[in-house]
């Protein structure tokens, strides 16, 4: 499997994880026609994608994480896999009103201090702010 077969592979299993989380938790999630797209909740778009790392000799793994110029969806995740093993690392959150633009190089640790706001380990807080709940605390 190439590169970016796999790389979509990956792309549709954090998709696939999402909108089951969000579901679980009385949500809803729909996948849209455009690849690794979503809408949650009837509201939010999300687009992932994932980004493959490279080795480099004596010294640490380096990700570019290429954000364009308008955001592509509501939220934008990235979801860094490490390399040699191609498992994921980490995700970067990046919500459209953050304005985090451009193209950025990101390593595994001592990043632009910027970026490390927007890193998390899992994807479990961000699926948890779709829960659905009612006023009294139950889930709807």
């Amino acid at each position: 499997m190439n590169a970016i077969s796999f790389s979509r592979r990956i792309g549709g299993q954090v998709c696939d994880e999402i909108c089951h989380g969000v579901e679980a938790l009385g949500g809803t999630a729909e996948k849209l026609p455009a690849r690794n797209m979503l809408l949650l909740n009837r509201e939010v778009t999300v687009h992932v994608s994932i980004c493959k790392g490279w080795i480099r000799p004596k010294l640490t793994p380096l990700w570019r994480l290429l954000l364009g110029r308008e955001p592509a969806a509501d939220v934008v995740i990235v979801g860094r896999l490490l390399p040699p093993s191609n498992s994921i690392l980490d995700y970067f959150v990046f919500p459209a009103v953050s304005e985090i633009r451009g193209v950025w190089s990101a390593r595994t640790r001592d990043n632009d201090p910027i970026l490390d706001l927007y890193r998390s380990d899992d994807l479990g807080a961000f699926i948890e702010s779709f829960a659905r709940v009612s006023i009294r605390g139950r889930i709807t």
